[in-house]
């Protein structure tokens, strides 16, 4: 069945590729951007919002889901059109309102199936250090069993952007974890990463800064990727310090290298503005003994059983002296140890930073870069800072920063100031074509004589492919996470490689005898057969170029989708008439029409206007 897919669906992917390759080429080209208004307030939007130089703007509801989540779906698109609002401007601001309280939001379909089908995503930390990272090397599969956490966590992130009516707080679970980014790729980051991206990171996307700070500083992973878990009073590991200052908070914008401390500029709070070398040593000491149990060999001696809990190794814990007792001085100001409260000391220190204008600043910025324009307005940015400072303490403190910005006009004015990454598109294809997978992520050793075997053949197909992508999902080496500007992702293979990935799932299943997984021509079939209008290569994409982009194919785009959906013979890959009827009906040689058209939409989430968010 796989050799008999191949030959049916390579020809054409082969005689694809000039064509795919075009379409890149014509992807770097300028884009069509309304100018951002300049005032406050949402209902100063522009009154020509909708329109662009070349008249190919998409709808507000598109922009919107295209930003704010992993794309428009039909579904997302109906269900804003039926929100209450006297104009689309007022559906989407309800929608905005949805989607900043996600407790609020059925999504019991998606939970079902992920408690159904991925047990580790709903064990405790304490589970998942004993039945995974502890598993016992002599153990069947243990390698898999290890590993489980993190491939199961994989696969439901996959689920979890397709399915999820909590777009915004799985979009914001994928910012904060590249925020503060670990490498999935050792153990026990492997069998710890559920318990990261879920307790760590999720629980605080629409809460407090700090107290996803230190949820961080009090994980395994963080620990473990950044060698602070080991880090004692005689020899202090600056790597978790040094990152907690320039990637976490203050940024490398406000680092002012080998100065010293007091020469650093102050504000009008007396508050020095940034950090030196200096700060980092000291902010070091003060995070020395900050562990968990089971990072130290001695954790497993005299019978001990590590648990993986958080554990502050004191200045006076087994079997060495941990934490730095001394005064520690960071930003010009001095922290003392306190034997009564003996983490008070970076605790005091992680407040300061939490507080401080140059982290307001600079997380302000960087989520403006996500969710606006890789050189977002200084305004909005500004606007941003003083909401994240204001209100640090605030329990919903992220959620009033995300408010104004998805509020902003700049956010809802712009467009085609940011690209989607590999991992954006291929949701974003997926949801457009109504792709339905489960992600089924199968369990270690599970036999292929299991009946949902196949489904987990689909399953490995689409990661393996995806691999190459460039955004391979946790793998990230470094921890300043994934590039979140367009160039980083404009290169053909990265491009290509994606491109291979969205082909592959417009295919799906391999036996046409089955329920297409992309209804492609299931829909095709319907609209056809209800408006009337002949089954050509034109219609076809006058039809799914803006059922995908929500505008018209224009141009050299769309002349090399016609030029390709009118070649009907894949002996002889040359266009033919782009009003002969097609005949959707067959999916046999030498047309191959079915995988012809399926590869024809894949090529439109290849397009410019497909790629821009």
């Amino acid at each position: 069945m796989y050799l008999d897919y191949n030959k049916k669906n390579d020809a054409f992917v082969q005689r694809s590729q000039p064509f795919a390759k075009k379409l890149q080429q014509l992807i770097a080209g300028p884009v069509s951007q309304v100018p951002a208004s300049t005032k406050k307030h949402f209902q100063a939007l522009a009154t020509d919002h909708e329109k662009s130089a070349n008249g190919a703007l998409p709808s507000l509801t598109y922009r919107v889901l295209s930003k704010m989540a992993f794309g428009p779906s039909p579904a997302d698109m109906d269900w804003i059109a039926s929100l209450p609002g006297a104009t689309e401007q007022d559906r989407v601001l309800a929608y905005i309102d949805q989607q900043l309280n996600p407790a609020g939001i059925d999504d019991s379909a998606l939970e079902a199936l992920l408690a159904t089908d991925f047990p580790t995503l709903n064990k405790s930390r304490a589970q998942l250090w004993a039945e995974h990272y502890m598993v016992a090397d002599t153990a069947p599969n243990f390698w898999e069993i290890r590993t489980q956490p993190a491939w199961e966590l994989g696969q439901a992130t996959f689920a979890r952007a397709l399915k999820s009516k909590r777009q915004l707080e799985h979009v914001l679970s994928d910012f904060w974890f590249n925020h503060f980014n670990v490498y999935a790729d050792d153990t026990p980051i492997l069998s710890m990463l559920v318990h990261y991206e879920r307790d760590v990171i999720r629980q605080h996307v629409l809460g407090n800064f700090r107290d996803m700070l230190m949820a961080v500083t009090r994980s395994v992973c963080m620990g473990f990727y950044l060698d602070n878990a080991t880090s004692n009073q005689y020899g202090p590991n600056e790597n978790y310090a040094r990152e907690l200052l320039e990637l976490y908070t203050l940024g490398a914008g406000n680092y002012y290298q080998h100065l010293p401390w007091d020469q650093v500029p102050v504000d009008g709070q007396g508050r020095r503005v940034g950090y030196v070398e200096a700060d980092v040593l000291e902010f070091a000491r003060a995070l020395t003994g900050w562990s968990y149990d089971g990072a130290m060999w001695e954790d497993y001696q005299n019978g001990n059983t590590p648990t993986g809990a958080f554990l502050f190794r004191d200045g006076n814990s087994w079997p060495m002296d941990f934490h730095d007792r001394g005064q520690k001085r960071v930003l010009g100001q001095y922290f003392d140890y306190d034997p009564n409260n003996p983490q008070k000391d970076l605790t005091d220190i992680i407040d300061m930073l939490c507080e401080h204008p140059g982290t307001a600043g600079f997380i302000a910025q960087k989520l403006c870069v996500r969710f606006v324009s890789d050189n977002p307005p200084q305004s909005l940015v500004d606007q941003v800072a003083a909401t994240f400072q204001q209100n640090w303490q605030a329990p919903d403190q992220l959620k009033q920063v995300m408010d104004v910005i998805l509020k902003s006009p700049e956010f809802l004015n712009t467009w085609g100031e940011k690209v989607k990454r590999p991992f954006e598109k291929v949701i974003a294809s997926m949801r457009a074509v109504e792709f339905d997978h489960s992600f089924y992520p199968g369990f270690p050793g599970i036999p292929d004589t299991h009946p949902r075997y196949q489904e987990l053949y689909y399953t490995n197909w689409i990661s393996w492919t995806y691999l190459n992508s460039g955004q391979r999902l946790y793998h990230w080496a470094a921890p300043n996470g994934f590039p979140d500007k367009k160039g980083a992702w404009l290169g053909a293979s990265s491009l290509m490689a994606t491109w291979n990935t969205q082909e592959l799932f417009c295919q799906l299943p391999l036996d046409d005898a089955l329920p297409e997984m992309a209804p492609i021509v299931t829909r095709t079939m319907a609209h056809f057969n209800t408006t009337g209008q002949t089954v050509s290569a034109e219609n076809l994409v006058n039809y799914w170029y803006p059922k995908i982009c929500d505008v018209p194919a224009t141009g050299a785009v769309r002349q090399t989708l016609i030029d390709f959906m009118s070649m009907a013979d894949s002996s002889n890959p040359v266009p033919g008439n782009p009003t002969d009827p097609i005949d959707l009906t067959t999916n046999e040689w030498p047309s191959y029409n079915q995988a012809r058209l399926r590869t024809m939409v894949s090529m439109i989430t290849m397009s410019r206007d497909f790629m821009n968010r």
